[in-house]
């Protein structure tokens, strides 16, 4: 394995800080631990209005940044989402949709449902009041 340098920067006021680091020399749990201990004197949190996303390990279905773990067993997961306005909701299912690897294939109001682009995966996602439940399902796959 060869290696690589991977700079990051951090802005602190108007000030940006660069760093530089070996890696694979420090992996990337010790570089973000180098990064988070950082003390900056009156640092300006950065505050980004409009919803952000991130998908899960291998997963293909976008989550929106901010859901807490409110139960989680088997194919059932269910967030508190405390920006789970109506309008976010729209904004999320837009952005599924705008993947490209998932349709919608049925429910609306509360509930909906999409399908991967192969098939394979169904997931129904139902928002009550600050509530998101995601119920996945796995058609072709015995259990």
């Amino acid at each position: 394995m060869s290696a690589s340098v991977t700079t990051f920067f951090v802005e602190a006021g108007k000030n940006i800080l660069y760093f530089s680091f070996d890696y694979p020399k420090l992996e990337y749990a010790e570089i973000f631990q180098i990064i988070g201990s950082l003390d900056l004197k009156n640092p300006a949190p950065y505050q980004h209005e409009q919803l952000l996303y991130v998908v899960h390990g291998y997963g293909k279905l976008p989550y929106p940044v901010g859901l807490r773990p409110a139960e989680i067993d088997g194919g059932t997961e269910k967030y508190t989402w405390d920006r789970g306005t109506d309008q976010n909701m729209k904004d999320y299912l837009d952005k599924i949709q705008a993947t490209g690897v998932w349709k919608h294939t049925g429910g609306e109001g509360p509930s909906y449902i999409f399908e991967s682009a192969d098939g394979m995966e169904i997931v129904e996602i139902t928002k009550d009041e600050k509530e998101l439940t995601y119920q996945y399902s796995y058609p072709d796959r015995e259990e």
